[in-house]
């Protein structure tokens, strides 16, 4: 695993725990 890989898998853990899964399931539901 590449070092750029793992920030990118750690940064999307650290911003998957900064909101709240609601949160991040209504930003989805806009996207889309």
């Amino acid at each position: 695993m590449t070092a750029s890989s793992k920030l990118a898998e750690f940064a999307l853990k650290a911003f998957s725990q900064e909101i709240p899964k609601n949160v991040y399931d209504v930003a989805v539901l806009a996207i889309i």
